[in-house]
Protein backbone atom coordinates (compact mmCIF):
# COMPACT_ATOMS: atom_id res chain seq x y z
CA UNK A 1 0.00 0.00 0.00
CA UNK A 2 3.41 2.22 -0.29
CA UNK A 3 2.21 6.06 -1.57
CA UNK A 4 4.61 8.88 -2.52
CA UNK A 5 3.54 11.32 -0.69
CA UNK A 6 2.48 12.29 3.09
CA UNK A 7 -1.34 12.36 2.63
CA UNK A 8 -3.35 9.55 3.93
CA UNK A 9 -5.19 6.75 2.69
CA UNK A 10 -8.66 6.87 2.94
CA UNK A 11 -10.55 3.06 3.73
CA UNK A 12 -14.43 4.52 3.27
CA UNK A 13 -16.82 1.26 4.37
CA UNK A 14 -20.31 1.53 4.09
CA UNK A 15 -22.55 -0.82 5.61
CA UNK A 16 -26.16 -1.22 3.99
CA UNK A 17 -29.08 -0.93 7.19
CA UNK A 18 -26.46 -1.73 9.80
CA UNK A 19 -28.16 1.26 12.41
CA UNK A 20 -27.02 0.72 15.37
CA UNK A 21 -26.72 -3.03 15.24
CA UNK A 22 -23.00 -3.52 16.85
CA UNK A 23 -22.34 -4.82 19.99
CA UNK A 24 -20.41 -1.80 21.55
CA UNK A 25 -23.91 0.64 21.16
CA UNK A 26 -25.10 -2.17 23.63
CA UNK A 27 -28.87 -1.63 21.99
CA UNK A 28 -29.36 -5.16 21.36
CA UNK A 29 -28.14 -7.71 23.82
CA UNK A 30 -28.30 -11.01 21.70
CA UNK A 31 -26.54 -9.06 19.17
CA UNK A 32 -22.55 -9.98 18.20
CA UNK A 33 -20.28 -8.40 16.08
CA UNK A 34 -16.57 -9.33 17.58
CA UNK A 35 -14.95 -8.23 14.20
CA UNK A 36 -16.35 -4.28 14.59
CA UNK A 37 -15.55 -4.62 18.57
CA UNK A 38 -12.00 -5.34 17.52
CA UNK A 39 -11.79 -1.98 15.21
CA UNK A 40 -13.93 0.30 18.12
CA UNK A 41 -10.41 -0.32 19.90
CA UNK A 42 -8.37 1.34 17.73
CA UNK A 43 -10.75 4.14 16.07
CA UNK A 44 -13.14 6.91 17.37
CA UNK A 45 -16.27 5.85 18.01
CA UNK A 46 -19.34 8.38 17.16
CA UNK A 47 -21.98 7.83 19.29
CA UNK A 48 -24.21 10.52 17.56
CA UNK A 49 -24.08 10.51 14.18
CA UNK A 50 -27.11 11.40 12.39
CA UNK A 51 -28.26 10.34 8.39
CA UNK A 52 -29.62 13.46 6.33
CA UNK A 53 -32.78 11.28 5.22
CA UNK A 54 -34.03 7.53 6.52
CA UNK A 55 -33.94 6.78 3.09
CA UNK A 56 -31.37 5.11 0.85
CA UNK A 57 -31.25 7.32 -1.92
CA UNK A 58 -31.64 10.73 -0.35
CA UNK A 59 -28.87 9.80 2.54
CA UNK A 60 -26.18 8.58 0.17
CA UNK A 61 -26.47 11.70 -2.15
CA UNK A 62 -26.47 13.85 0.94
CA UNK A 63 -23.49 12.24 2.34
CA UNK A 64 -21.59 11.85 -0.82
CA UNK A 65 -22.62 15.65 -2.03
CA UNK A 66 -22.44 17.32 1.18
CA UNK A 67 -26.10 19.04 0.37
CA UNK A 68 -29.01 18.38 2.01
CA UNK A 69 -32.28 16.90 0.41
CA UNK A 70 -33.81 20.48 1.09
CA UNK A 71 -31.77 21.54 -1.38
CA UNK A 72 -31.00 18.88 -3.41
CA UNK A 73 -34.82 17.91 -4.14
CA UNK A 74 -33.41 14.23 -3.89
CA UNK A 75 -36.44 12.85 -1.07
CA UNK A 76 -36.96 9.55 -1.91
CA UNK A 77 -35.61 7.14 -3.82
CA UNK A 78 -37.30 7.29 -7.17
CA UNK A 79 -36.23 10.85 -6.94
CA UNK A 80 -33.23 11.00 -9.87
CA UNK A 81 -29.76 12.58 -8.93
CA UNK A 82 -29.41 13.89 -12.66
CA UNK A 83 -32.66 15.69 -12.53
CA UNK A 84 -30.77 17.61 -10.03
CA UNK A 85 -29.91 20.65 -11.52
CA UNK A 86 -27.88 21.38 -7.82
CA UNK A 87 -26.77 17.88 -7.82
CA UNK A 88 -25.53 18.27 -11.11
CA UNK A 89 -23.26 21.04 -10.49
CA UNK A 90 -21.91 19.53 -7.36
CA UNK A 91 -18.21 17.84 -6.01
CA UNK A 92 -19.10 14.66 -5.13
CA UNK A 93 -16.34 13.13 -2.07
CA UNK A 94 -14.68 10.91 -4.79
CA UNK A 95 -14.56 13.91 -6.80
CA UNK A 96 -13.38 16.17 -4.42
CA UNK A 97 -10.55 13.51 -3.54
CA UNK A 98 -9.41 12.45 -7.30
CA UNK A 99 -9.19 16.73 -7.16
CA UNK A 100 -6.56 16.18 -5.45
CA UNK A 101 -4.34 13.79 -6.14
CA UNK A 102 -6.03 10.93 -4.98
CA UNK A 103 -6.31 7.01 -6.52
CA UNK A 104 -10.12 6.53 -6.80
CA UNK A 105 -11.36 3.19 -6.35
CA UNK A 106 -15.26 1.50 -5.70
CA UNK A 107 -16.76 -1.38 -5.26
CA UNK A 108 -20.30 -1.82 -4.65
CA UNK A 109 -23.23 0.06 -4.59
CA UNK A 110 -22.42 3.65 -3.97
CA UNK A 111 -25.21 5.87 -4.93
CA UNK A 112 -29.30 4.86 -5.13
CA UNK A 113 -29.64 6.68 -7.97
CA UNK A 114 -26.12 7.29 -10.05
CA UNK A 115 -25.10 11.62 -11.57
CA UNK A 116 -25.02 11.48 -15.31
CA UNK A 117 -22.51 8.27 -16.61
CA UNK A 118 -19.97 10.81 -17.81
CA UNK A 119 -19.30 12.76 -14.60
CA UNK A 120 -20.10 8.76 -12.78
CA UNK A 121 -17.19 7.16 -14.87
CA UNK A 122 -14.88 10.30 -14.35
CA UNK A 123 -15.12 10.16 -10.62
CA UNK A 124 -13.06 6.49 -10.04
CA UNK A 125 -10.16 5.41 -11.78
CA UNK A 126 -11.19 1.76 -10.74
CA UNK A 127 -14.66 0.36 -10.96
CA UNK A 128 -14.68 -2.93 -9.22
CA UNK A 129 -18.50 -3.74 -9.96
CA UNK A 130 -21.68 -2.56 -7.85
CA UNK A 131 -22.54 -6.40 -6.68
CA UNK A 132 -26.44 -7.17 -5.70
CA UNK A 133 -28.55 -7.85 -3.28
CA UNK A 134 -30.26 -11.27 -4.97
CA UNK A 135 -31.28 -13.44 -4.65
CA UNK A 136 -34.29 -12.37 -2.55
CA UNK A 137 -36.10 -14.39 -0.12
CA UNK A 138 -38.76 -16.57 -1.71
CA UNK A 139 -41.05 -16.57 0.76
CA UNK A 140 -42.23 -14.14 3.52
CA UNK A 141 -40.51 -15.30 7.02
CA UNK A 142 -41.64 -12.28 8.37
CA UNK A 143 -44.11 -13.41 11.43
CA UNK A 144 -47.38 -11.85 10.35
CA UNK A 145 -48.50 -10.14 13.30
CA UNK A 146 -45.12 -7.71 12.61
CA UNK A 147 -46.29 -4.76 10.63
CA UNK A 148 -43.43 -4.07 7.88
CA UNK A 149 -43.08 -2.88 4.74
CA UNK A 150 -43.24 -5.51 1.57
CA UNK A 151 -39.18 -5.36 1.14
CA UNK A 152 -38.38 -6.32 4.95
CA UNK A 153 -38.01 -9.73 4.97
CA UNK A 154 -35.11 -12.37 5.46
CA UNK A 155 -33.79 -15.73 3.92
CA UNK A 156 -30.85 -17.41 4.71
CA UNK A 157 -27.86 -17.41 2.14
CA UNK A 158 -27.88 -21.50 0.32
CA UNK A 159 -25.09 -20.78 -1.95
CA UNK A 160 -21.23 -20.73 -1.31
CA UNK A 161 -19.99 -18.30 1.11
CA UNK A 162 -17.40 -17.53 -1.55
CA UNK A 163 -19.85 -16.71 -3.87
CA UNK A 164 -22.30 -14.24 -1.44
CA UNK A 165 -21.78 -10.62 -3.11
CA UNK A 166 -20.31 -9.30 0.27
CA UNK A 167 -17.47 -11.91 0.33
CA UNK A 168 -16.56 -11.00 -3.08
CA UNK A 169 -16.53 -7.07 -2.01
CA UNK A 170 -13.90 -8.27 0.53
CA UNK A 171 -11.89 -10.20 -1.63
CA UNK A 172 -11.52 -7.84 -4.13
CA UNK A 173 -11.00 -4.71 -1.48
CA UNK A 174 -8.16 -7.29 0.09
CA UNK A 175 -6.53 -8.19 -3.09
CA UNK A 176 -6.59 -4.73 -4.13
CA UNK A 177 -5.30 -3.39 -0.98
CA UNK A 178 -2.02 -5.32 -1.15
CA UNK A 179 -1.17 -3.86 -5.11
CA UNK A 180 1.61 -0.68 -4.19
CA UNK A 181 -0.19 2.45 -4.95
CA UNK A 182 2.19 5.99 -6.37
CA UNK A 183 -0.42 8.06 -5.15
CA UNK A 184 -2.68 8.06 -1.92
CA UNK A 185 -5.87 6.56 -2.31
CA UNK A 186 -9.84 6.77 -1.59
CA UNK A 187 -11.00 2.85 -1.70
CA UNK A 188 -14.79 3.19 -0.80
CA UNK A 189 -16.58 -0.51 -0.55
CA UNK A 190 -20.10 -1.20 0.63
CA UNK A 191 -21.89 -4.30 2.30
CA UNK A 192 -24.92 -5.19 1.35
CA UNK A 193 -26.02 -7.39 4.51
CA UNK A 194 -28.05 -6.18 7.01
CA UNK A 195 -30.02 -4.68 4.46
CA UNK A 196 -33.84 -5.27 5.61
CA UNK A 197 -34.22 -8.34 2.57
CA UNK A 198 -30.99 -9.40 2.49
CA UNK A 199 -29.67 -13.08 2.34
CA UNK A 200 -27.05 -13.07 5.23
CA UNK A 201 -24.71 -16.50 5.27
CA UNK A 202 -26.17 -18.86 7.88
CA UNK A 203 -22.58 -18.33 9.96
CA UNK A 204 -24.13 -14.82 10.89
CA UNK A 205 -27.32 -15.89 11.70
CA UNK A 206 -25.88 -17.73 14.43
CA UNK A 207 -23.70 -15.37 15.87
CA UNK A 208 -26.73 -13.56 16.58
CA UNK A 209 -28.50 -16.57 18.70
Amino acid sequence: MAQSNAQPNVLFVLIDDLNDYVTQLKGYPGLKTPNLDKFVKTSVNFKKAYCAAPVCNPSRAAMLSGIAPYHSGIYDNDNRIVDSKVLDSAVFLPELFKNNGYTTLTRGKIFHTDPAKAKYDAMWDVKAGKGNYGPNAGVRNVPRELKAPPMFNYAEWTGPESDHTDNVTAETISAQLKQTYTKPFLWRQVYTNPITHGRPPNVFLICTR
